[in-house]
């Protein structure tokens, strides 16, 4: 895989991958935690990384080869992954920030979102109805996100997703369940509890997280 193809949350997991434990966790103590989260995410989900790829990247950031003789490839753990957090964050937070990753697990559907590039996201639902577009929005949770997606679509949705999702109290599991669908065919539901989410207060953080980037 060519380097421009890797986002760059990616070439970071890889980069702090090949670092190792107690260097990757020095590193992750100076990131945000939105950061922590998406790097991590990546950190988790590569069972290996080929020598090749790690070249590219390794040559990225420091603009020149750096390899063995016989080549390096580098591969990542549940164990890895928490071990860095716990190093990097103290064991409760490390726990906390586990438990969001779901360190070994496949996401599906709208988790899988969650972690996604908005530009990415913003392709997969702008030809969907505002309504199915402002419950998945509401179902990121993170506002910078949701921001960074709502500006990918075309202006004349904007306003109409942002008064949807105003009017959104709370999601039943049946509409999780329904978006699951629209989105993956492997369906995964979201529990048995109705999820909080929307409201004038996440809509307001939005609006101004998206003038702030104007």
């Amino acid at each position: 895989m060519a380097v421009g193809k890797l986002t760059g949350p990616k070439k970071a997991a890889i980069l702090l991958l090949a670092l190792g434990e107690d260097a990757a966790a020095d590193v992750m103590k100076n990131l945000e935690e939105s950061e922590i989260q998406q790097v991590g995410y990546y950190m988790s989900r590569f069972t290996d990384v080929a020598p090749e790829e790690l070249d590219m990247v390794l040559e990225e950031f420091y603009r020149n080869s750096i390899m063995t003789d016989d080549g390096v490839s580098i591969s990542s753990s549940p164990d890895f992954v928490k071990n860095t957090l716990t190093k990097a964050l103290g064991a409760d937070k490390a726990k906390e920030l586990g438990e969001n990753l779901r360190v070994g697990e496949d996401d599906v559907g709208l988790d899988a979102l969650r972690y996604a590039e908005p530009i990415m996201i913003s392709n997969y639902i702008r030809t969907e109805h505002p309504q199915t577009i402002a419950l998945i929005l509401s179902y990121l949770k993170n506002v910078e996100q949701a921001s960074n997606v709502l500006r990918e679509l075309p202006e004349s949705l904007q306003a109409d997703v942002l008064y949807r999702m105003a009017m959104i109290e709370s999601i039943p599991p049946g509409v999780v369940s329904e978006m699951n669908e629209v989105l993956t065919e492997e369906m995964k539901t979201a529990g048995s509890m109705a999820t909080a989410v929307g409201g004038i207060e996440p809509v307001a953080e939005i609006i101004n997280a998206v003038d702030k980037a104007t």
